[in-house]
């Protein structure tokens, strides 16, 4: 990890923003997995304007679920455990994604823009310092309630997060999250694999659409996720994939707005799990356009995917 006081030239429309946290000046977990001890990459230069690392990445989550700062889908508990956190805000190219799941994404490089303390941190993000105030009046604060929490924060979430979590774009975090359960769900609906259908889920949902330059008619932003697929193949998250699996999600990705059926179940899932979402944009899923029997069905049978979507325990099967 390299660290400038020069910034990267970054095209606005290939912008991306991220959050990220540390303890103080410290990554708040460890160092470079090639650097266990810290070294270098632990410690952050908080005055530079730059930073790159080109061997595992800069990880932080899209601005759209910085109110959680997502862990598992759920707010990180870790912050918790840092008396003084440290919050920073950076841009990056969206062409330096090295690695996206549905915790985070990794840049290669990336301009840092703002660095915040706690306070500084909550008053931007006020439902924050409830999260951690209902938090600590469930369960007490202690470590072991920490661990057995997290039905109490789902049902916080949705209770205190609606507005937030419905805020953001339309292809965004919220969007990918979503396509995740819809192909947890298709899968378990069609009795796959569910360590397949799981990879399938995490890297599909977060790849298909991190690499669009916009909202609207980018035809190419399929292929290019592919592109980047295969490009990281060897990053530290995609090394554990298997290569069949890899190949299936980056078919799924470059296909995805283009191909109707693909045959293989585990591709088409995902194409199904996609447009399962188009509810977001104002359109009703045409069973005649999915591509697996189970897509089709809940397509008919809205009420009973929606019911779906709700009781989906997302921990279970993670």
């Amino acid at each position: 990890m390299k660290f400038s006081n020069e910034r990267l030239e970054i095209p606005e429309d290939k912008k991306i923003f991220l959050w990220r946290f540390l303890d103080k000046d410290k990554a708040p977990f460890a160092g470079s997995f090639k650097d266990p001890e810290g070294s270098n990459g632990f410690f952050w230069d908080l005055t530079a304007k730059s930073v790159t690392d080109y061997e595992v990445g800069i990880f932080g989550v899209n601005e759209e679920q910085a109110v959680k700062l997502y862990n598992n889908g759920h707010l990180n508990m870790n912050i918790i455990m840092i008396p003084n956190p440290t919050f920073l805000r950076i841009e990056a190219d969206v062409r330096n994604i090295v690695a996206v799941n549905f915790n985070e994404t990794a840049v290669s490089e990336c301009n840092i823009l703002e660095v915040l303390n706690k306070d500084e941190f909550f008053k931007r993000f006020p439902l924050y310092p409830l999260s951690f105030e209902w938090l600590y009046r469930r369960v007490g604060g202690g470590a072991p309630f920490l661990r057995n929490s997290f039905n109490l924060m789902q049902e916080m979430t949705k209770n205190q997060m609606n507005r937030i979590l419905d805020i953001g774009s339309p292809h965004g975090y919220i969007h990918s999250m979503r396509v995740d359960v819809n192909i947890q769900i298709l899968g378990e609906k069609l009795g796959l694999d569910r360590d397949d259908v799981n990879t399938m889920a995490d890297q599909f949902a977060h790849w298909h659409d991190i690499m669009r330059f916009n909202n609207g008619n980018d035809p190419q932003h399929g292929q290019r996720a592919g592109e980047a697929i295969k490009r990281n193949r060897n990053h530290i998250n995609l090394q554990p994939v298997r290569d069949d699996l890899i190949d299936r999600v980056i078919y799924a990705c470059e296909h995805h707005t283009t191909m109707h059926k693909s045959g293989d179940p585990l591709i088409d899932i995902c194409f199904d799990g996609n447009r399962m979402d188009l509810t977001r944009v104002g359109i009703q899923p045409d069973p005649k356009q999915m591509a697996t029997e189970a897509g089709a069905y809940f397509a008919s049978n809205y009420h009973e995917y929606v019911n779906e979507l709700q009781n989906f325990d997302y921990q279970a099967v993670r």
